[in-house]
């Protein structure tokens, strides 16, 4: 049943693909969002989004989506829940697209015992009617693995999702999806949301993701990139969005590691600005096998507040505070924070756009108030004022009791978002104990500005 399921699946996919129409190319998208509240259960509660569409052939789409959901106590402890979201669309009409997609979900716990990672896949073939700011979508799947086989030896599901933006035209917003899986089970997730102007707006939700949980609501402000209704890049408060998954090739420890960025704007006058940035990076250990699960070492947020000046057309000079914030996944460990403070100096706002600058730096040194003290450089080297541009990046950073260095060479190209595939070294020294490695590393960083 489930063979036959994914055939008809494939099928329905493929046979409106060859249907569709010949158009004009869509443009690359990107949305961007940060999710700030708490939940029923009195905890604190953060969602970042990032997502990216990219053309394919005629009116067809290859998207992806990353965000987690988390929710913590005062002593961080709580659940992070990992949504990974890849597939295809094609638009067969001035009303209808059809999608097909692969969603992959993980959940983890922060500074707890977890013996088991709990991990779900599955697969989605779905029919929306779009017209303006409402859309509706219909369809159907079925979970890959044996997860949901206390609920049927099938694991099908049907999904419907019903979105309304600006209702009536107002400020106010709904967007929902439920899920029946086996005709037995019902998940879903509803928000309305009020925008309140510059991307920003105020939400409440209803969600229940899985089986053995009980339905929470959240409520809270969320930060966005671009208009939904268009993607177009609006007047709001987020200027840089950034995700970078990198894979080690030698590592004895480590499988690869994500970083993610997104920088908020929100006070700028001609000569100075003040910046926020959060930023999250996930280590992920190397498995026994090439292909399988993987489990994640930590989550961390390196949030910084950051006050630019500009001295000189290619001059800038800046105080920094950083307050990272470390939280061990599935083992009895305690969250860690710590706190920097220092200056720094650089030849262009942001150092990794390419801009006029042929040669790039950044400069930074402080007081480390838990490691004694940090420091750093950041170097770029890159042709300028073409479609695609090659380019070398050198970083070194080091506090009193570990260093990195690392260098990679990269190809840039794109122009809503900037694609980077990238090769490089990376050198880890623990100076505490001594311990070094060096590895090979390889990935493609998504840069929006």
């Amino acid at each position: 049943m489930k063979k036959t399921a994914l055939i008809f699946l494939l099928l329905f996919f493929f046979i409106n693909f060859s249907e569709a129409s010949v158009a004009e190319k869509p443009k690359e998208k990107s949305l961007a969002s940060f999710e700030l509240g708490v939940d029923s259960l009195a905890r604190r509660y953060f969602r970042p989004l990032l997502k990216l569409e990219f053309p394919l052939v005629e009116k067809t789409t290859l998207f992806f989506s990353f965000s987690h959901y988390q929710s913590t106590n005062k002593k961080l402890e709580g659940l992070v829940d990992f949504w990974i979201r890849g597939g295809l669309s094609t638009n067969i009409s001035d009303t209808f697209d059809v999608e097909v997609s692969i969603n992959h979900m993980s959940r983890h716990i922060t500074s707890q015992n977890q013996p088991k990672i709990f991990d779900v896949n599955d697969l989605i073939s779905r029919l929306w009617l779009k017209k303006e700011n409402f859309a509706l979508g219909l369809g159907g799947g079925l979970y890959l693995g044996t997860r949901w086989r206390d609920y049927g030896s099938d694991n099908m599901l049907l999904v419907a999702n019903l979105n309304y933006l600006h209702i009536l035209n107002s400020e106010f917003s709904f967007e929902s999806e439920v899920k029946l899986i086996n005709f037995n089970e019902l998940l879903w997730e509803f928000e309305l949301s009020a925008d309140l102007g510059r991307g920003l707006s105020i939400f409440i939700k209803d969600i229940k993701h899985f089986l053995y949980d009980n339905p929470t609501v959240y409520t809270g402000f969320k930060f966005e990139s671009s208009t939904r209704e268009t993607g177009k890049l609006a007047e709001n408060y987020i200027t840089k969005i950034k995700m970078k998954p990198r894979f080690y090739l030698n590592s004895e420890e480590y499988k690869g590691i994500l970083e993610q960025e997104v920088y908020f704007d929100f006070f700028r006058k001609e000569k100075s600005r003040f910046l926020l940035g959060f930023n999250i990076n996930v280590p992920v250990f190397r498995g026994q096998k090439f292909f399988g699960t993987f489990r994640p070492e930590n989550i961390s947020y390196p949030i910084t507040f950051e006050y630019e000046r500009r001295l000189k057309e290619n001059l800038f000079l800046g105080l920094y505070c950083t307050n990272r914030i470390e939280m061990p996944f599935d083992v009895d460990k305690e969250a860690k924070t710590s706190v920097s403070l220092g200056v720094l100096l650089k030849n262009q706002p942001y150092f990794e756009k390419i801009e006029k600058q042929f040669f790039r730096y950044e400069l930074f040194a402080g007081r480390h108030f838990t490691h004694g003290h940090e420091a750093g450089i950041n170097l770029g080297l890159n042709t300028i004022q073409r479609k695609i541009n090659l380019g070398a990046e050198a970083r070194i950073w080091t506090n009193s009791d570990y260093s990195q260095e690392s260098v990679e060479l990269f190809i840039s190209f794109g122009k809503e978002i900037n694609l980077r595939p990238f090769v490089g070294w990376q050198r880890r020294h623990i100076l505490t104990d001594g311990k070094k490695e060096g590895c090979f590393f390889f990935g493609i960083t998504f840069l929006v500005f």
